[in-house]
């Protein structure tokens, strides 16, 4: 449903669109928090939210695939290289 509704026509777009708003603001707000208390980053916060978002789209469908997945494992691993 979330590739139908990239089409600005479709009626779950502007559901799409939102909730990919938010979720890069509050994943940058969160990362960014972190960074300053931790220092260095290797990423800014915008980036991050970014590749945290396309990190957890294509996990989704892959674990679609493989059911035994860790997502967790592979997410864990994305904030060890970002952070």
């Amino acid at each position: 449903m979330a590739v139908d509704a990239a089409d600005p026509e479709h009626p779950a777009h502007a559901f799409f669109l939102e909730r990919s708003q938010l979720f890069h603001t509050l994943f940058s707000a969160i990362i960014d928090e972190h960074q300053e208390t931790k220092g260095e980053a290797r990423v800014g916060p915008q980036v991050a939210a970014r590749m945290l978002h396309a990190l957890a789209d294509g996990l989704q469908l892959q674990a679609l695939l493989e059911p035994d997945l860790d997502m967790a494992e592979i997410a864990d691993a994305f904030f060890e290289l970002i952070l």
